[in-house]
């Protein structure tokens, strides 16, 4: 999924074990946009902070964490500034653990006591070491450590780390906001003014928008204000250039371009039909 000094993530290929394991630093510009993968994830935090941002709330990522992603379960892992994450990543396939273990449903996020924690440093570069093995015993080496690592992190003898100051309350606005973004589109300004009213930085919302909705906020708000012009021109017979303005579109080109790109047709046409 990652690779050393990556801006970005990569396309995990499996082997016939079905487990993928990488070592990875993030450059200082890494950027992942939201992500959902058929397959488990585990994440082992070895250097660096940041947040592991999912629709439900935001988990810290500090040292040491462990976190596990379940299959289709959409997530975002974002560097704090000037400190970019240093990772472990295994992934796994369903056949590899779905026989033995009851279905993964939620993130979970766990953080080894202090004292067993080079334990767990020295079994995570072990699994490391097992899945780069040409060995014979290497694929039970590399299933063994890999499923006795997700068994003690799911067993939740371990802490989970404090979420981040404010993170919480953060999401609920997001969430609150992109709710209701429909009511209001046609009032909206730009981005900038989105998150200030938010108490956000641009990039902070933008992150959370798209964690919250799994899509961009632009989409997001030019969805919306389509949504209203096919509900003005279905139910008034208003001009349809003061319905494009009246759904926040500052000019005709730009409606009429937007309606094309999301209906295949005109204005006109489509309320014709």
């Amino acid at each position: 999924m990652y690779q050393a000094e990556r801006h970005e993530p990569v396309t995990v290929t499996f082997a016939e074990h079905g487990i993928h394991v990488q070592e990875s630093r993030h450059a200082a510009t890494f950027h992942m946009d939201q992500a959902l993968w058929p397959f488990a994830v585990m994440l082992y935090v070895s250097a660096g902070e940041g947040e592991l941002v999912t629709p439900e709330r935001t988990y810290a990522l500090r040292r040491d964490v462990w976190a596990v992603v379940p299959p289709h379960h959409p997530y975002q892992v974002v560097d704090a500034a000037g400190m970019p994450l240093g990772l472990y990543v295994v992934c796994l396939q369903q056949a590899v653990f779905g026989p033995l273990c009851p279905p993964l449903e939620a993130v979970v996020c766990r953080l080894p006591p202090a004292p067993q924690r080079p334990v767990w440093r020295e079994r995570m570069r072990q699994l490391l070491y097992a899945w780069e093995s040409r060995r014979p015993s290497a694929r039970l080496r590399l299933h063994s450590h890999t499923l006795g690592l997700l068994a003690e992190v799911l067993d939740g003898g371990m802490e989970e780390p404090a979420q981040p100051a404010g993170a919480a309350a953060a999401l609920a606005r997001v969430r609150h906001y992109a709710e209701r973004l429909h009511h209001h589109a046609h009032e909206e300004g730009g981005i900038d003014e989105a998150a200030a009213a938010l108490g956000l930085s641009r990039r902070r919302f933008t992150q959370l928008f798209r964690a919250v909705t799994g899509t961009s906020w632009l989409h997001a708000l030019r969805a919306a204000r389509l949504e209203r012009a096919c509900r003005l021109l279905r139910e008034t017979d208003q001009p349809i250039q003061a319905i494009g303005f009246a759904c926040g579109f500052n000019d005709a080109t730009t409606f009429f371009r937007a309606f094309r790109q999301r209906h295949g047709t005109t204005p006109q046409a489509w309320r014709d039909a």
